[in-house]
């Protein structure tokens, strides 16, 4: 509990605040410049900036008030707040090694590949706006939001605007990086903090991989291994990597399941793998990939397509599907288990069920999986057209038949 001291002078009333951290008494002097009633309001965020370095709390955690307290902060007093030990002194660094912090805390964290990727993306681009031997300390929020504003108006590789979910995705792995100098006590606040980083859905991309697509893609497939590839991808609604991953006993052909080891979700517990059913289509493929197995075989897949890396797996089954008759479409495996997950909702398996057999959840399901046009079809709307609540008397034959005469209207 904190307490203050008035005491009047010559220039007025000269105000201390006295607070303990760990048994040691500090004093924070506030001089003259501050009415009673702003030195209270002062005294009250020092008990709770005294109380998370006590309980080592991060600042983050402190109330809203608080925090906006301190991001508004004078300089004179910020350093009567470093001196009696309510702030650390703030490190000054540049922005080049801010991201290069992220880099290190990314292969510590043993992020996934993809991660560091985004990470990569989203640097270049943070680059291509700022220095980066600007000092980490001198980014306002006014540059944030004017960073924002400058990406949704640049284009792509392919000299297109940016799309929405890319400049979502910048902006949140540029609040991550300001977040972790955060931590790291380098700035005492993200300018990012309140900028919205935007919408990873994208409608426009969604595609419905129908069967009879599917159909004709598989019949122009090189090999067996490539139609079961395809086949996991569109009716087992593995993610792109996942099926180089299978062994063969990881097809539990007695149980109707699958067992899925899923690299993405293995760092949660509890989520390194799943199972799916065997479902007819898969059971099928996945018999005669096994007939056509070399004698001892531990992998699903030959060596042939399980030792190719993710762009040339990609490549190679975008040119699969022009064979195929068709024009690649933009999310390829992405799409297909958007189409499977729509499918499973459509036949009426719940949430629960779905989230143990494709991987993810009912949130990200709906936001990212799930197909509008599939959901709903013909069938609905006619079986709509006869269900009826309302229940209305027969009107007088007599009274409907005058009533219609005079307004010209048919009658039956």
């Amino acid at each position: 509990m904190a307490t203050m001291e008035t005491k009047k002078n010559k220039n007025g009333i000269n105000i201390k605040v006295r607070f303990y951290i760990n048994k040691d008494r500090h004093t924070l002097s506030l001089g003259s410049k501050y009415t009673v009633k702003q030195a209270e309001e002062i005294k009250s965020h020092v008990e709770r900036i005294a109380q998370a370095i006590e309980t080592g709390r991060d600042f983050s955690e402190l109330p809203r008030a608080t925090r906006g307290f301190l991001t508004t902060l004078a300089d004179n007093l910020k350093q009567r707040f470093i001196a009696c030990g309510l702030l650390e002194e703030t490190k000054t660094d540049t922005l080049g090694s801010l991201w290069d912090m992220l880099d290190e805390h990314a292969e510590k964290m043993g992020f996934k590949e993809h991660t560091t990727n985004n990470y990569e993306t989203a640097r270049k681009w943070f680059f291509k706006y700022f220095s980066e031997e600007q000092q980490t300390d001198t980014v306002t929020e006014k540059d944030a939001e004017e960073f924002r504003a400058w990406l949704e108006r640049q284009n792509n590789k392919y000299g297109k605007r940016l799309a929405s979910t890319s400049v979502a995705g910048i902006v949140k792995v540029t609040k991550t990086v300001f977040n972790l100098a955060r931590r790291a006590r380098l700035i005492d606040r993200s300018p990012f903090e309140f900028i919205k980083r935007g919408s990873f859905v994208n409608k426009t991309r969604q595609f419905e991989v129908s069967t009879d697509i599917v159909s004709d893609v598989l019949d122009a497939c090189p090999s067996q291994g490539w139609r079961v590839l395809f086949v996991l991808w569109r009716f087992a609604a593995m993610r792109k990597m996942e099926p180089l991953l299978l062994k063969w006993e990881d097809i539990l052909w007695n149980q109707g399941k699958i067992r899925v080891h899923s690299p993405k979700t293995e760092r949660h517990e509890g989520h390194e793998e799943r199972f799916c059913p065997l479902f007819p289509e898969i059971r099928r493929e996945l018999e005669d990939m096994f007939e056509l197995a070399e004698p001892g075989a531990v992998y699903v897949f030959p060596d042939e397509i399980r030792e190719r890396s993710e762009n040339a797996i990609y490549n190679a089954t975008k040119r699969i599907i022009r064979r195929a008759g068709h024009p690649a479409w933009q999310k390829v495996v992405v799409n297909m288990r958007a189409t499977r997950v729509s499918e499973l909702k459509r036949a009426g398996f719940s949430s629960d069920q779905r989230t143990a057999f494709i991987g993810h959840s009912e949130d990200i399901s709906e936001k990212h999986y799930q197909i509008p046009s599939m959901l709903v079809g013909k069938e609905d709307y006619d079986r709509a057209c006869s269900f009826q609540t309302l229940q209305t008397e027969q009107a007088n034959p007599s009274q409907t038949e005058v009533l219609g005469t005079n307004l010209g209207i048919p009658t039956r």
